[in-house]
């Protein structure tokens, strides 16, 4: 087989989905402005106790069930397949997940689900059931993502799916859509995007880890070892959090509390300035405490946006998943009786920063290990010691919690009983689906998957991810199901759920590439759906000067110029930022940061047939001519293939390429076959996407709506900003004029 001896080919494709993503276009105006169904703002009550444990009410709804199922919807944050015993029967020393495992025995397990490689496009796909380059979000939304490159406000969105159905919708937890810094709607853009209720974070994960202690110590400058990094005091004899007084922020204080337990009730523990424990808590003692700072998973500030109302913002001292799962009762018990609901729930675990998790989360038998550094990264005392183990570590226990708080909410709310460490499901009007919404990243990944193609990367390690669905009209329980499955099926999931015939009812003018799966649920002898699956990332757009610079993950060997927008951003990966080089071809030529690592592709996608992969990048201009741009896998005969039910992972030295050439004479004529089948599905499929220039509330035609709503947004930020450079102004107003159609 012959291939292009260049990559010019393969980053013509890319580059074709990279244009289709800058053309599309969104937003600015009302519900009504916008033409979509207008959404119902429930009555809630969001307030939680800060200093005792979760004790939220169970449900105490009427019996008048609706005859359309509620749907419970947990998206557990960078959970890939690799870190679940159901879906990775051969990881060592996985999390304990019993409420998971046991909505698998009771449900359908998903053994081949694709989702895209970072959190914003596959959750932007969930809510759409659009592939990244119709939506333009190609990555995840940082505070440098424009408009253009968060989900549109005119996307016909799952909540306004469902209202067509009488549903009411709540959102909980992690959004991450978009970025409310350059957002028009700010902190209030889920309402914008057709939820009423949402109660959470719009960012994109939790805090950093407080090495500052709440105030009581300097902080530590980017790049230096702190003494405490995970947030809190730890004991080096023990190997543990270490015992202290607990400060509250109603100035009260109590002793001899373990430090992650003090966290969990809403307290921070108390230290000197040179970071010794205090053992005898005192007024002055806790007077040193700034109870607003942020801490990883233990101190949040957390947004309260009910349609209609203004935004509230609360500073939260509560461990972010048992926030979650209050406030998801507190709506869910706000329901009227006889109206059916979704309720959301996004928890921010197990994204970095990497922190224990509260005791009381955790199995009885869960125990730290004595030779595993209880750390979080680097800290004085632990310079060079490699931080992986104890992220994974972290992570077992980050994952249990949010197992454990997904218990709690169906028990709680009426939908479950515990059964042991599992539940068992009580409720038949309930449907509970779980899934998570890209690999886990790099540092925690589980053998036998790729730690250095994971999060971020369209290898299997970066977006194979679990999915289980459980409870009403789930026929033949506890069987796997391992036909092709995309997060962007979700979409039409839930609306076939509600009755909803999806493609008469979302707009022609918004493409949706969702597939039926609730044939799966009710037929365990369903026939496949899907002949491919699709899976993609990019570069989202950024202003003129930019914010990106070299970040060189060394653990992971690799860097990148186009995802972290700031040396933070960067550290808090457990990247060295480099600023005085805007790109990773720059670093690698001034040999400052030594050899032996590799580039982040700015863009990639890939298909399947369900057994051969084509993998197509947008190479960096040092690997141009050098490196192929096309990586093909036959994914039955991949690495662990046999361990992993038939898929194999896709190592590069499974690739059936050559790595420079592009060009491999052993193929066998039915995998080149294959290859010529996906490379042509892949082009037509991103030829699909394109869009009408000036189309900025993607109905499909450039007319007098687009004129008011450029107006609307004039001299601000929004989705009418075309050129790109921050301001919507007559530039864009002169590519409305010129796109003009008219209506039809």
């Amino acid at each position: 087989m012959s291939m292009p001896a260049s990559n010019s080919v393969a980053l013509c494709l890319v580059a074709t989905s990279l244009t289709l993503a800058t053309q599309l276009s969104a937003h600015g105006g009302s519900e009504k402005d916008r033409n979509l169904p207008a959404t119902k703002s429930p009555a809630v009550n969001s307030k939680a106790d800060d200093k005792t444990e979760s004790k939220a009410p169970s449900a105490q709804r009427s019996t008048g069930a609706p005859t359309k199922p509620n749907i419970v919807f947990v998206i557990i944050d960078d959970a890939g397949s690799d870190s679940f015993t159901r879906w990775n029967p051969v990881g060592i020393a996985l999390p304990q997940t019993p409420v998971i495992d046991s909505l698998c025995d009771q449900g359908v397990r998903f053994s081949n689900v694709w989702a895209m490689p970072q959190c914003s496009p596959s959750r932007v796909a969930m809510m759409t059931g659009r592939y990244p380059f119709r939506t333009g979000v190609m990555n995840a939304c940082l505070l440098s993502a424009p408009p253009r490159s968060q989900a549109s406000p005119y996307e016909y969105t799952l909540p306004r799916l469902l209202s067509t159905a009488g549903y009411s919708t709540g959102y909980i937890g992690k959004f991450h859509l978009g970025d409310a810094a350059l957002n028009p709607e700010g902190i209030n853009y889920a309402n914008g995007l057709g939820f009423p209720y949402f109660n959470g974070t719009p960012l994109g994960g939790a805090s950093a880890l407080d090495t500052s202690l709440a105030g009581q110590m300097a902080s530590t400058p980017i790049g230096t070892a702190p003494i405490y990094s995970c947030g809190f005091p730890t004991d080096s004899a023990t190997n543990a959090p270490a015992v202290c007084s607990c400060g509250f922020p109603d100035q009260t204080w109590v002793d001899a509390m373990d430090a992650v337990e003090c966290l969990a009730v809403g307290g921070v523990p108390l230290v000197d300035a040179a970071g010794t424990p205090v053992l005898v808590g005192s007024a002055a003692a806790v007077a040193r405490v700034d109870f607003t700072r942020q801490n990883g998973y233990f101190v949040n500030d957390r947004v309260v946006a009910v349609e209609g109302q203004k935004p509230v913002v609360t500073t939260e001292h509560k461990y972010s998943p048992s926030s979650d799962v209050d406030h998801a009762l507190t709506w869910i018990n706000a329901q009227p009786a006889g109206t059916p609901w979704m309720c959301t729930v996004g928890f921010v675990n197990v994204h970095d920063p990497y922190q224990p998790a509260p005791s009381n989360l955790l199995q009885p038998d869960a125990e730290w290990p004595a030779a595993l550094p209880y750390i979080c990264e680097t800290q004085v005392g632990y310079e060079g010691v490699d931080t992986d183990p104890s992220k994974k570590g972290m992570t077992n226990q980050m994952l249990s919690a949010s197992d454990r708080e997904i218990g709690r909410l169906l028990v709680q709310g009426g939908f479950a009983a515990w059964s042991g460490n599992g539940v068992t499901l009580t409720d038949p009007n309930t449907l509970v689906v779980v899934v998570g919404d890209n690999g886990s990243y790099g540092p925690v990944v589980r053998l036998p998957y790729n730690k250095y193609q994971a999060k971020g990367y369209v290898n299997q390690s970066g977006v194979c991810v679990p999915l289980v669905i459980a409870g009403s009209g789930v026929a033949s329980p506890n069987r796997s199901v391992d036909a092709m499955v995309n997060v962007a099926d979700l979409y039409q999931l839930f609306g076939e759920v509600a009755n909803i015939d999806v493609r008469a009812t979302v707009p022609a003018s918004h493409a949706i590439d969702s597939q039926s799966m609730i044939g799966y649920l009710r037929n365990a002898n369903a026939p496949a759906v899907r002949t491919f699956n699709f899976t993609q990332n990019g570069t989202n757009l950024s202003f003129p000067g930019g914010m990106f610079r070299a970040c060189l993950l060394k653990s992971l060997q690799t860097c990148t110029d186009s995802i972290f927008p700031g040396a933070n951003v960067c550290d808090l990966h457990g990247g060295v930022w480099y600023e005085g080089y805007a790109t990773c071809c720059d670093l690698r030529a001034s040999g400052e940061a030594g050899t032996g690592w590799g580039i982040v592709s700015p863009a990639a996608l890939a298909v399947t047939d369900g057994r051969y992969k084509l993998i197509v990048k947008e190479l960096p201009s040092c690997d141009q001519g050098t490196v192929c741009a096309y990586e093909f896998y036959d994914l039955s005969t991949a690495p662990f293939a046999k361990a992993l039910g038939g898929r194999g992972i896709d190592y590069s030295s499974a690739n059936l390429l050559s790595d420079t050439a592009c060009t491999d004479t052993q193929l066998t004529l039915e995998a080149e076959a294959a290859f010529t089948t996906l490379d042509t599905y892949a082009r037509n499929l991103l030829a699909s996407g394109t869009a009408v220039p000036g189309d900025g509330n993607l109905d499909g035609v450039v007319d007098s709506a687009d004129i008011s709503a450029i107006f609307n947004w004039w001299g601000g930020q929004s989705v009418y900003d075309f050129n790109n450079d921050g301001t919507t102004n007559g530039d864009d107003l002169t590519q409305v004029l010129n796109g003009w159609t008219g209506r039809p």
